[in-house]
């Protein structure tokens, strides 16, 4: 099984496939900042740290991975929190796959948004209503009613993974770890793990 990950320290969007390059499972791995009052702002650092580095960890366990794919982010032209929580998961990917003696290949945001939707400045939209597309998805919508008046408010898009229902602020990230695979399909982890044949 080989893992293709979109890093991040709110939302890590994962993908497994299979020996023969099929699509077995997708997912989010999430930390959230505590409600509770603490003394410092680190030990909520720390702990949410702890918490995607185990869940990553169980994540290959589970599934037998032997290889990982990955996006690796630009980091320029982000606010300074956006930056150190990017560069926090990265490393905390580095740290677990390195421990594990994973192979890993990274490619670039734009090679993803290449691969899936066809250009280097694709939209969050169409990066999902591609990843939809390549891997016959629905897309659905869900109306949104105001509590007091009960008009409508909005439609909002619901995108139905592996038949998994979800908001377009998870999915995102699923897409964009679905991608990194379309990506990277020609590179080595790829040629090594993936191209087994029934």
């Amino acid at each position: 099984m080989v893992l293709s990950v979109d890093p991040g320290l709110s939302n890590y969007g994962y993908a497994v496939w299979n020996a023969y390059g099929e699509l077995v499972k997708v997912g989010i791995l999430q930390t959230k900042k505590t409600k509770k009052k603490i003394t410092r702002v680190s030990d909520d650092y720390a702990s949410r740290i702890a918490s995607l580095t185990l869940q990553l960890n169980q994540i290959i366990t589970d599934n037998a991975i032997k290889a990982v794919l990955g996006e690796l982010p630009i980091l320029g032209g982000q606010n300074a929190s956006a930056v150190r929580d990017m560069a926090v998961s990265v490393a905390i990917s580095m740290s677990v796959f390195t421990m594990l003696n994973l192979p890993i290949e990274w490619c670039t945001p734009t090679e993803v948004k290449v691969a899936l939707a066809g250009h280097n400045n694709s939209t969050k939209k169409e990066m999902m209503v591609a990843a939809c597309k390549k891997h016959s998805w629905k897309i659905t919508t869900k109306p949104i009613y105001a509590k007091k008046t009960g008009k409508l408010q909005r439609l909002d898009i619901i995108y139905h993974p592996m038949g998994i229902a979800m908001g377009a602020n998870k999915f995102e990230h699923i897409a964009d770890a679905v991608g990194v695979a379309h990506a990277l399909k020609n590179g080595n982890i790829v040629k090594m793990y993936l191209n087994k044949r029934r």
